[in-house]
């Protein structure tokens, strides 16, 4: 294992695993914590309304809530 071909491929096919599983399940996990802030969040604009009558408005969501990557895309059907 001493060849510097069969190394690099080790390192590589080692990398390519360990991204294939990596990135997905980081991202997974950022989607559940988001998830969870989202329900945090909407029990919070349920009790505001119980209190004042009045939704928490889109500033003070956002301001609650980090922006996510795609909460900006346009998913558009070229077809």
């Amino acid at each position: 294992m001493t060849d510097p071909d069969t190394q690099l491929a080790v390192f590589g096919a080692a990398l390519g695993i360990l991204g294939g599983i990596g990135f997905p399940l980081f991202y997974k996990l950022r989607d559940d914590a988001d998830q969870e802030r989202l329900k945090e969040i909407r029990e919070m604009n349920r009790q505001q309304f119980e209190e004042t009558g009045q939704y928490m408005t889109e500033e003070e969501i956002a301001a609650l809530r980090p922006k996510r990557y795609l909460d900006d895309k346009e998913f558009v059907d070229d077809d």
